[in-house]
């Protein structure tokens, strides 16, 4: 009688299906999820690089050398000329360039002309402006000789002008840049920025260490890397496209490479689409001003995922878009002060990894639609967020997009994937309607009251997929519409961290089993497997075969356990609010 004693103590379902239920039928109410178009730039994006951008073969015999010493610089070939430690190029054509100078100079004047300069073993810095200055060109192409280490300096403070705007960059140019080879390269902003373009930027190969008190990598219409290794160490942005004023311009776009980003500011950002289709990506923003953004990737446009591994470890949102995020592949790691992924409008995912570490709140989107891939998130406030309302957090409301939405009518649409929500806020808040059609949705948590694992303004419908929810039962709610069993249940008091529940059909095999990591006292079932008319039996602590990594399983078996209770469906919804299912006798 003692083991009874406790065991109704600690009962979560109650044993008498008719106590159980004032179970509310479906509600024959309809959810209207509205689909995402993809952004007309994504379809005028110019991802193509041209075979000579990736072409870092030259001919000795036909270059022009120029060889840098001390306080001169030696000429030998056409289409270069020297002052002093300055050298002026002014015709199409390959230069190679070495040696070393403390106040030495690289002009390029040549207008419509394509060049290439063959870096082999050059140390250049100029006290009084950028190592290299294209003041006129067509294209200019930096290859980094094979094996050989460069080293390119501007000075501390310096003004210089050309036109209307300032020159601010280590290296500067008013034509489309090129870098490939597979030599070295550093760069040392020291006024200001590392690599600046006016036009754009392409980088295709080589080793890259860039050192700078403003942005690292700055092309103005489009920075394109297909394989390179960059490091850069920046004092405002990191690798940067900030056109503006031509909708399809200012984008960046990425199809390899090695990047390791640490910035004050935003890792990476474009004012238009930031597309990154692979490469690995460590990205750290620092930070502390509040008025600063400083977002891991950041796009006013838009920005697709398709591939690619990514640390992200950001004071701001890891990855923020203006418009709309589409992940669609890669492995992705977050840790943000703020939110681990948010769109001002659509956030669309369909494959890939993703595992937001730390966050405020993991995802944030006016509306957000999962159909495949993993997903795994914690956060301090809520896991999702659809359309949310200002932010409550201070730390980060002041920052450029600060996620500010005002609409109640967002949407969470689950058709595919699977999710893990590990929250202290609300697990899953859709301001408008959730629905739910397939894939596993399991959410653990929150631990306290004043939330709960579902919030919705307007409906919550599940027509397949599987739902489990484990936290405390305040602010409970069950789905609004069902096709499929679910039921919302409460406990008498909290079971602790580590409990595994599971829900065993008639004929005891598990239909659904999941292992709390917090306390909790409400929880949530849902699954085609469950259906009307059926028993159904609660255990806790039971020995569940085939445990995943999260502590979840379904279709499966298990020995020993604690029977709560047995519920019996007389609908598909069983416990919603304060009438849930499960609720024990008093």
């Amino acid at each position: 009688m003692k083991t009874k004693k406790i065991f109704i103590l600690l009962i979560c379902i109650i044993l008498v299906a008719s106590m159980l239920c004032a179970c509310p039928g479906n509600n024959t109410g309809t959810t209207t999820t509205p689909k995402p178009n993809l952004d007309d730039s994504l379809g005028n994006l110019d991802t193509n690089i041209d075979d000579n951008d990736k072409n870092s073969d030259y001919n000795e015999s036909d270059s022009t050398k120029i060889t840098f010493s001390g306080s001169g610089a030696n000429v030998k070939g056409m289409g270069a000329a020297t002052q002093g430690s300055t050298v002026r190029i002014s015709a199409a054509g390959t230069y190679i360039v070495s040696g070393n100078s403390d106040d030495g100079y690289i002009i390029i004047d040549a207008s419509k002309a394509e060049i290439k300069l063959v870096l082999d073993g050059l140390t250049l810095k100029n006290n009084d402006g950028p190592a290299i200055l294209v003041k006129n060109a067509k294209k200019v192409t930096l290859t980094l000789a094979k094996d050989k280490d460069n080293v390119l300096s501007d000075g501390t403070s310096y003004q210089l002008y050309e036109g209307n705007s300032i020159v601010d960059g280590a290296i500067f140019a008013r034509s489309e840049l090129v870098i490939n080879g597979e030599g070295t390269l550093t760069v040392n902003g020291n006024n200001a920025h590392g690599i600046v373009s006016k036009d754009g930027i392409v980088v295709t190969g080589g080793v890259l260490n860039v050192s700078s008190n403003g942005a690292g990598i700055s092309g103005k219409d489009f920075v394109k890397v297909t394989g390179a290794d960059i490091t850069l160490n920046a004092g405002t942005d990191g690798l940067k496209s900030d056109n503006m004023e031509d909708a399809n311009m200012g984008y960046v776009y990425i199809q390899g490479g090695s990047f390791d980003i640490t910035s004050a500011n935003d890792g990476i950002q474009a004012y238009g689409v930031a597309s990154i289709e692979s490469g690995n990506f460590k990205i750290k923003t620092t930070s502390t001003d509040s008025t600063a953004s400083a977002k891991g990737i950041k796009s006013v446009t838009g920005i697709v995922i398709s591939g690619g591994s990514f640390d992200i470890d950001s004071i701001d949102d890891g990855v923020h878009a203006d418009g709309d995020v589409y992940i669609t592949g890669g492995d992705i790691s977050v840790s943000s002060g703020d939110d681990g992924i948010h769109a001002n409008n659509s956030l669309q995912i369909s494959d890939g990894k993703i595992n937001i570490e730390k966050s405020y709140e993991g995802i944030e989107a006016t509306n957000i639609y999962i159909s495949g891939g993993y997903v795994e998130i914690n956060s301090s406030d809520d896991g999702m967020n659809a359309s949310g309302g200002n932010d409550t957090n201070t730390t980060t409301t002041t920052r450029p997009g600060g996620d500010m939405f005002e609409a109640t009518n967002g949407s969470i649409s689950i058709s595919g994937g699977y999710v893990i929500v590990h929250n202290e806020g609300d697990g899953i808040d859709a301001n408008g309607s959730l629905e739910v059609s397939g894939g596993v949705v399991l959410v653990d948590g929150p631990s306290h009251g004043g939330n709960g694992f579902f919030d919705y303004a307007t409906s919550a419908k599940i027509t397949g997929g599987i739902v489990i929810t484990l936290g405390v039962r305040d602010m409970a709610q069950n789905f609004s519409e069902a096709t499929q069993g679910s039921i919302l249940v409460s406990t008498n008091g909290s079971f602790p961290a580590g409990t595994v529940m599971s829900l065993c059909d008639e004929d005891g095999n598990v239909v659904l089993a999941f292992t709390s990591t917090k306390t909790f006292s409400g929880a949530l079932f849902s699954s085609p497997d469950i259906e009307k008319g059926k028993t159904y039996t609660f255990y806790r602590d039971a020995t569940v075969e085939g445990l995943d990594e999260n502590g979840f399983a379904y279709n499966t078996t298990q020995t020993g356990g604690e029977e709560c209770g047995e519920v019996t469906l007389d609908d598909y919804i069983c416990g919603q609010g304060s009438q849930m299912g499960g609720r024990p006798p008093r």
